[in-house]
């Protein structure tokens, strides 16, 4: 639930949101140059790079919306603007850091927020997908976190559940070849709802080669997710909770060589990777026995995801 004091935030935020996809004419970065805006400083710890989107800056202004630029980083740190395709333009800064000018001086900066927008952006509004979010305080500095009111709004550390080994959509001799997020017949995760603009999605990692293959996305755990039984499944209905099965091509998960990780991902996503936010995770071990319930370990490290925000 978003804090009180951040109300007339929101609603200004959100009345920009209604109109995505339309040219809401918000300023882009250096469309004013008056001598006497502000600048916009950034340290950015675990954002890692993204392919097929990107990242923006906006800060919650007396005014309304106003963009602080789009960026992406490297594996090294690097920290590029980009244009609205995603393509580099310029270095913005390095080691996590960055520095962009503002169209607004710096009393006017409430709050900030981090979008995720999509590479070939065709609006000038933000997307519905909020990483990071803090409230500026009266000497222009905030960390920005992904908890925050106007980003996905919760924490993951309560996060919780476990998994089996079978498969459903073709019998028990093949119980080793797929994966459910079930219990007893009902959902087995207990997760916190997400903001809009966000989904849950499944993962198996080949822990020796660094494969990784979608289990499916979803909202909720007392749910089928975006596949079903997915496209190797065998020819039974599947459960409606999250999962897959794997019977042709064969996949054995109790091989010794994979784990399962739940994840949080940006909706839509265009990044065919799994998000930094991992919640969730559990080495298959190796002849796991099939229909027996296994925990899940708690990784979240979305408290490690920051922006330290300063406005100049």
């Amino acid at each position: 639930m978003f804090q009180q004091k951040y109300t007339m935030l929101l609603f200004i935020l959100c009345g920009f949101l209604m109109s995505c996809g339309e040219n809401t004419g918000l300023s882009r970065q250096g469309t004013n140059s008056a001598q006497n805006n502000a600048q916009l400083s950034l340290k950015l710890n675990g954002l890692e790079p993204m392919q097929g989107q990107h990242y923006e800056g906006w800060i919650i202004a007396d005014s309304g919306v106003v963009t602080t630029g789009r960026f992406n980083i490297d594996d090294q740190g690097n920290v590029y603007n980009v244009n609205a395709k995603g393509e580099r333009l310029s270095l913005a800064g390095d080691s996590n850091n960055s520095v962009f000018d503002l169209s607004i001086l710096k009393s006017e900066a409430n709050t900030f927020v981090l979008t995720i927008e999509p590479d070939n952006d065709v609006d000038d509004g933000p997307s519905s997908v909020h990483y990071v979010g803090g409230a500026f305080d009266s000497n222009g500095d905030t960390v920005a976190t992904v908890d925050h009111g106007t980003a996905i709004g919760t924490s993951f550390s309560g996060s919780a559940g476990s998994y089996i080994l079978a498969t459903p959509t073709n019998g028990p001799s093949t119980h080793n070849q797929g994966i459910w997020f079930l219990q007893d017949g009902a959902a087995s995760l207990n997760l916190p709802s997400l903001a809009t603009g966000w989904a849950y999605e499944g993962w198996i990692v080949n822990t020796t080669t660094g494969e990784v293959r979608s289990t499916g996305t979803f909202f909720s755990a007392n749910g089928a997710d975006s596949d079903g039984g997915g496209a190797a499944a065998g020819p039974n209905p599947a459960p409606p909770f999250p999962g897959q099965d794997y019977i042709d091509p064969a996949l054995i998960l109790n091989s010794g060589n994979y784990a399962t990780v739940i994840s949080v991902e940006p909706f839509p996503d265009f990044d065919p990777a799994p998000f930094t936010i991992k919640i969730l995770a559990h080495d298959i071990l190796q002849d796991a026995a099939v229909t027996t319930s296994f925990d899940l370990n708690n990784i979240a490290n979305d408290a490690a995801i920051t922006i330290e925000a300063s406005v100049d």
